[in-house]
């Protein structure tokens, strides 16, 4: 759409407001406003400058709790780093011809 010429705010209204009027959520997403899920993403630059700054997240906010966008790591309303296994050190192994590091 954006490639069509609509402007970069009424687009990011079609993704929110008007998406969610679509879908007949209006009443529980789609803008930010008392009473209303608040699942959002705060961004690093303005997307009404560049619509591709919409890929700028810096952090996410999810059900109250606030994540660095690059590691996940909880900065609100604690502080909380995240492991993941696929982050964690190859395990041993005995198995014939596998080496160990």
């Amino acid at each position: 759409m954006h490639s069509g010429g609509i402007s970069n705010h009424n687009m990011l209204k079609v993704a929110t407001l008007q998406g969610a009027e679509a879908l007949g959520l209006s009443k529980d997403l789609g803008s930010i406003e008392e009473g209303k899920l608040a699942d959002l993403v705060i961004l690093k630059k303005n997307p009404l400058e560049n619509i591709r700054h919409t890929n700028t997240v810096r952090y996410v906010v999810k059900n109250g709790f606030v994540y660095d966008a690059e590691t996940l790591n909880m900065v609100y309303p604690m502080e909380k780093k995240q492991t993941y296994p696929w982050t964690q050190k190859v395990p041993s192994s005995n198995l014939p011809g596998i080496q160990k590091k």
